[in-house]
């Protein structure tokens, strides 16, 4: 069964479920949401959110959790769920609905008034409305706007007696919103062994952990996987030159007597609409820039006496000597290309990396 299919059914049976302490089910919650949307001219991606907003409820089977003080996180899982179908468009505004409501009550206090006993219970688990400064970072977000337009239909979609068209009406407006994603961007991230790429890496996939708009590839190296280095796929040279004929790769190329690959996937996330961020050599930057339009680089940079320090610490010599990698050039040359100094606190250099990556595309 396609996936699509597989979300429908999900809906279709066990949407007859309770809605918590609502009048209503969860199918007819989430046929209402999506009508109300469709009523107000909103694009079929926002529909298609709007009908599968609460589908982490059917994943988790959280049926009375709110009641029993327990936040699931329903809002997550969806997203997650949603996200290899459809993109950020869909996914972001499903995780961030609950948000909306926090932010709601926060900057229209009329709006707490409003909600139904059963949102005033998820309410108080969920965190509470935000404080002014969450409020202000949750407006700048680029799917704000959206999740508070799901919020405030997700709010009226609860009426007993309400007529909607029925769960195939809307399979179009799935479709489309399946097939008519907009391309991300490709997040490249360059620098000299010990400047830190991976650290900052990690950190950045550990703090986005949730956030459905970027997607970290794990690397193909013809190394064997180390618990203390990078985590990625192992490969012989003959598997790598194999996969690499059969087209597994958008990006490969050859250092220190290893080969690495990016697989094709990263470059299909950017056509969906995601981020991708990928650690990669700028011995490939010039390809990249014209296999993938979308691709933006980042320069990890450290002082000489910074990288040969770490390079000393990390003690694995075996892709090459301390001298030969602080002797190789430097300079990074590209169409979009943004520096980080990273020899400062690590704290300091994330930051910077993490509004690199939240910047709209072109910017």
């Amino acid at each position: 069964m396609a996936p699509l299919d597989e979300l429908f059914e999900l809906l279709a049976k066990k949407g007859a479920a309770r809605y918590g302490m609502e009048a209503v089910n969860q199918l007819e919650h989430a046929l209402q949401c999506a009508t109300l949307a469709e009523r107000s001219g909103a694009s079929s991606a926002l529909i298609t959110a709007a009908l599968f907003h609460d589908i982490g409820h059917l994943i988790e089977d959280d049926e009375g959790a709110a009641a029993r003080g327990l936040d699931l996180r329903h809002e997550v899982s969806g997203a997650r769920a949603l996200a290899d179908l459809f993109g950020p468009k869909v996914s972001e505004t499903v995780r961030l609905h609950v948000e909306a409501k926090r932010y709601l009550c926060a900057v229209e206090p009329r709006y707490f008034d409003e909600l139904s006993l059963a949102s005033e219970t998820s309410l108080k688990v969920q965190g509470g409305p935000f404080t002014d400064e969450e409020a202000t970072a949750f407006a700048a977000g680029p799917y704000a706007k959206n999740a508070a337009a799901l919020r405030r239909w997700d709010d009226l979609a609860k009426d007993p007696e309400a007529v909607t068209p029925d769960l195939a009406h809307f399979r179009a407006h799935a479709e489309k919103a399946f097939t008519n994603s907009e391309p991300g961007r490709m997040i490249l991230v360059v620098g000299p062994s010990g400047a830190g790429k991976d650290s900052l890496i990690g950190e950045a996939r550990a703090r986005l952990a949730d956030d459905t708009r970027f997607f970290f590839p794990s690397r193909m190296i013809t190394r064997p996987c180390d618990p203390d280095s990078e985590d990625h796929h192992s490969a012989s040279e003959e598997e790598f030159r194999r996969m690499e004929t059969a087209g597994a790769f958008c990006l490969s190329w050859e250092a220190h007597g290893l080969h690495y690959g990016i697989p094709i996937s990263a470059r299909e996330a950017v056509e969906r609409g995601y981020t991708v961020i990928a650690n990669v050599s700028r011995s490939v930057l010039v390809a990249a820039e014209k296999s993938i339009p979308q691709a933006e680089v980042v320069h990890i940079t450290a002082s000489p006496k910074v990288l040969e320090t770490r390079l000393h610490q990390r003690g694995r010599m075996s892709d090459g000597s301390i001298a030969q990698r602080l002797e190789r050039e430097a300079t990074v040359r590209g169409r979009n290309v943004t520096e980080i100094r990273n020899d400062g606190k690590l704290s300091e250099s994330v930051a910077a990396f993490l509004r690199i990556l939240a910047a709209p595309r072109g910017a």
